[in-house]
């Protein structure tokens, strides 16, 4: 008596893990753990005992069933937090399985070894062939767990033929004369069999539900960016007739003033356009007038705004970097750098720190700020944050193109203080006559 209850409780046992892993794969993104073996444990024996010594003919058929079935749905739905229908469908299914995959088994001895006694769970026999049973059931269990490989449609197709061959099993079952077998018994098998069959096609017409609808929907977003990307980019042209236009004036009206001589007004004039830039002196960073310049400007409207400004530069002296590359990146990267730490609470928590260092035959700058939100990072390169549309986001591309005529990368990365953004630019040297 005591074996038989041990060989049921670890059938038991062994059904349940199995189906721990399927819940887990399907449904779920728990993972079974000691609380969950302890569970199944006691599961095991207590429906092992109420098998053995409560059991009566017309109900020992369903205590196990009912027991590992209750159990998988306890743990998927409120253990792991699985969705509820979705974990009782499931565990339904592999119920199921393992049920057909047992009875057809001790069928299947009964018949080759004309001994009824392979027939009834409470037999030492039985009791083993069903503890046998689950040994695929397992594996397939644990193969659905582990390998990542292979299609679903694969696994559609072993299921199906799974189903189909235990069909096909139970037909001849009806068809041969075997008083050991119970036709009625046999009949109920078919039922279970067509079940399970209907369940498979279930799961697999599910699969193509979600997959049209994620597809619907990745249609519907799509759509909806398209459009959105069109309104930029009509936003954009908009801007840039208005800018150019404008650009257009402003260059007559300087044109205008420079070959009449008069220098003091178009000073004036393109003061209005910039804004005064009287208020700060130009400091001597690099050696390059247009650079230092850039620099100044930047650390004055830093200082303006309250932002601690500090600048280390040891920069490379006669190099095939142009002004208008190096201002392209410096100032775009400057920009975001003042846009970030305006938005930072306390003034005293605003820094900037610009650094340029020669190794070799490599520039590299590294500009450092604090930040109140971090940016959009992707693929080391900085995205906008503005929805508006216009030409938001052309100065980080054009600093990235600039960066590429100099076989240069642009990386990006923060942590809980600082965003900081490296910039590598390979150089060569030019003599200089």
């Amino acid at each position: 008596m005591s074996v038989i209850m041990f060989i049921i409780a670890l059938t038991v046992f062994i059904r349940i893990c199995g189906g721990f892993l399927v819940i887990e794969k399907a449904v779920t993104k728990g993972r079974p753990g000691i609380r969950e073996i302890l569970i199944a444990l006691m599961v095991a024996a207590g429906a092992a005992a109420l098998e053995y010594f409560v059991g009566t003919t017309q109900i020992k058929h369903y205590i196990i069933p009912a027991a590992e079935l209750l159990c998988l749905w306890f743990c998927g739905r409120y253990l792991w937090k699985g969705e509820k229908r979705k974990t009782l469908f499931f565990a339904i299914f592999f119920e199921m399985a393992s049920f057909l995959a047992a009875t057809l088994l001790r069928a299947l001895f009964t018949v080759l070894v004309a001994d009824v006694t392979y027939m009834d769970m409470l037999s030492l026999k039985g009791s083993v062939v069903c503890l046998i049973s689950t040994v695929p059931v397992f594996l397939a269990s644990l193969a659905i767990y582990s390998l990542n490989n292979v299609s679903e449609r694969m696994w559609f197709r072993l299921g199906l033929a799974a189903a189909m061959l235990s069909v096909l099993f139970i037909n001849y079952l009806t068809s041969i004369e075997n008083p050991l077998i119970d036709r009625e018994e046999v009949s109920s098998w078919l039922y279970y069999a067509i079940v399970l069959l209907v369940l498979i096609f279930v799961v697999q017409m599910n699969k193509h539900y979600n997959t049209e609808k994620e597809l619907a929907e990745l249609k519907s977003d799509e759509a909806m960016m398209l459009e959105r990307e069109y309104a930029s980019l009509s936003r954009s042209y908009e801007s840039n007739a208005k800018l150019f236009h404008d650009f257009r004036n402003h260059c007559g009206m300087l044109k205008n003033f420079l070959t009449k001589g008069k220098t003091d007004e178009a000073i004036a004039y393109l003061d209005e356009l910039v804004g005064e830039s009287s208020t700060f002196k130009a400091c001597v960073w690099t050696g390059d007038e247009t650079v230092d310049y850039l620099i100044s400007i930047k650390k004055a409207l830093a200082e303006e705004k309250g932002i601690a400004f500090e600048a280390e530069v040891e920069f490379p002296c006669n190099t095939n970097i142009k002004s208008s590359d190096l201002c392209a990146i410096l100032g775009n990267l400057l920009d975001n750098a003042i846009e970030a730490c305006v938005k930072v609470k306390e003034p005293s928590d605003r820094k900037i720190r610009l650094v340029i260092r020669r190794i070799r035959q490599m520039m590299v700058i590294k500009l450092e700020n604090t930040y109140a939100r971090a940016p959009i990072v992707k693929d080391g390169e900085i995205k906008t944050s503005k929805t508006d549309g216009g030409l938001h986001g052309w100065g980080i591309k054009s600093a990235g193109t600039a960066a590429e005529k100099y076989d240069g990368t642009i990386n990006s990365s923060c942590d809980d203080k600082l965003f900081t953004t490296v910039v590598t630019l390979s150089f060569d040297g030019v003599k200089v006559s």
